[in-house]
């Protein structure tokens, strides 16, 4: 397990998108966060830092904003083979509905998973402390929480993924995940029907997904300011919109943008994309 270094953000550049009650509410929310945590460590573990990773999108800045104000925050990512990815990914693609590369998630497949688990669990177990709080987010980690749980942490398991029926390739990768969500305290989904059918509804937080503000992907753009986002060319008052709305990346649906629809230089509001 590697840890990833985090540089603090100042809260006060969250509090710039919101109105004075919210603003109000933030700050009650922090003084809450501060007595609530004090004296403990709030530890999240991704499966990976990359940059095109949805949890590690959404991490980084609240890491960032937790150190800020004063939280022992700590980002934590797995270390694994290519044939664990390969297990994670038909998990991945299961909750979605998917049936993904249609490879197994038998007995050999949970030997890899947890073998790869066991190692990544030597690494940080005995950092934890009795109290400590421990996200885990996705179907990479969820393993984790056994270990964790056993050396005294409250372990929570963030899932970002999700769809509205996920049939036979939902079933099948619920079922390889079953075991490792029951040592969990608290599971958080984004969407109520998302809930994973073993968990009892009092274990089960629903929390839309967190987009930060100042993302690159999530900033207001100037239309007339000239230039390219992935290829496809900004709107500008010197050239007509286009009307193609291009599909989304994870979804292959269509996606939602910030303000013109005709731009895909704006940020992706497809739900799929960012929960």
């Amino acid at each position: 397990m590697r840890t990833i270094d985090v540089a603090p953000l100042p809260l006060s550049d969250l509090e710039s998108h919101l109105d004075e009650v919210a603003t109000r509410r933030l700050r009650d929310g922090v003084a809450a966060a501060r007595n609530l945590l004090e004296g403990r460590t709030v530890w999240t573990i991704t499966p990976t830092s990359a940059a095109a990773s949805g949890p590690a999108e959404i991490v980084a800045p609240l890491v960032g904003y937790a150190l800020d104000i004063g939280i022992d925050a700590r980002w934590l990512v797995l270390d694994a083979p290519r044939e664990f990815n390969t297990i994670a990914a038909r998990l991945h693609a299961g909750i979605h509905g998917d049936r993904g590369d249609g490879g197994k998630l038998a007995d050999k497949q949970r030997d890899i998973y947890e073998h790869v688990i066991a190692s990544n669990a030597e690494n940080i177990v005995d950092d934890i402390r009795d109290g400590d709080v421990v996200i885990l987010h996705d179907p990479p980690t969820a393993g984790l929480a056994k270990a964790l749980k056993a050396a005294g942490a409250t372990v929570i398991w963030r899932c970002h993924l999700g769809a509205q029926d996920t049939g036979d390739a939902g079933q099948r990768a619920w079922a390889f995940l079953d075991r490792y969500l029951e040592e969990v305290d608290l599971v958080v989904v984004s969407r109520p029907n998302y809930r994973p059918p073993f968990v009892e509804p009092e274990r089960c937080a629903v929390i839309a997904p967190s987009i930060n503000p100042d993302s690159p992907k999530n900033r207001y753009w100037t239309w007339t300011r000239p230039g390219r986002w992935h290829g496809w060319r900004a709107c500008s008052t010197a050239s007509r919109p286009s009307t193609r709305w291009p599909s989304c990346t994870r979804t292959g649906g269509p996606t939602r943008f910030a303000s013109c629809p005709h731009s895909p230089a704006r940020a992706c509001r497809c739900h799929e994309a960012y929960a």
